[in-house]
């Protein structure tokens, strides 16, 4: 890698590992750390995974706090990232906020969140997330891409593989009060 790679590499792996992230960050810190990240990831891929995993937890985020009963997000507050932010708040009260098509996995999570099942939504994620990092190297060898994606790939595995239940239980409910 040359080191501008090795450099976007680093801090936009540090910034998707939520291990790394303190569970008492705020959703300002957090979006105020990925404005000031994403000006330096100009290597096309890995901004691919970052904006993925951006939407996939804004999802995620809209989802939760629905699921907890909590009302839209007021007007100003910051609570996700991505250009979908104005959509699901125009579209709180539909189920799937309106995204299914494009993102057709908001049902499974929708109903993994309804049926508490933490263990399996957390399996279903990091399975979404395998499968995109294949989708954006299918037909590349030896280049730059599949070395980033291949980080990835090793981190969620290496996630999988230290997975504890419980902890689990307690990360997730600490996440969700």
């Amino acid at each position: 890698l040359v080191q501008e790679d090795a450099e976007a590499a680093r801090v936009g792996m540090s910034f998707l590992w939520w291990e790394r992230q303190p569970i008492e960050r705020t959703d300002e810190e957090v979006i105020s750390f990925y404005k000031q990240i994403i000006i330096f990831v100009h290597q096309p891929t890995l901004r691919n995974i970052i904006q993925f995993q951006m939407t996939l937890r804004t999802i995620l985020a809209a989802l939760r706090r629905r699921h907890r009963h909590l009302p839209l997000p007021s007007k100003g507050m910051a609570w996700g990232i991505t250009p979908w932010v104005g959509h699901i708040e125009r579209n709180w009260d539909d189920e799937n906020f309106k995204l299914s098509t494009l993102f057709p996995w908001i049902p499974e999570v929708r109903q993994l969140l309804q049926i508490e099942e933490t263990l399996e939504l957390q399996k279903f994620i990091m399975n979404l997330s395998w499968k995109f990092l294949d989708q954006l190297t299918e037909g590349h060898y030896f280049t730059v891409d599949v070395f980033l994606t291949y980080l990835f790939k090793w981190d969620l595995l290496n996630r999988w593989l230290l997975y504890n239940k419980h902890n689990a239980i307690i990360r997730f409910e600490k996440l969700t009060t």
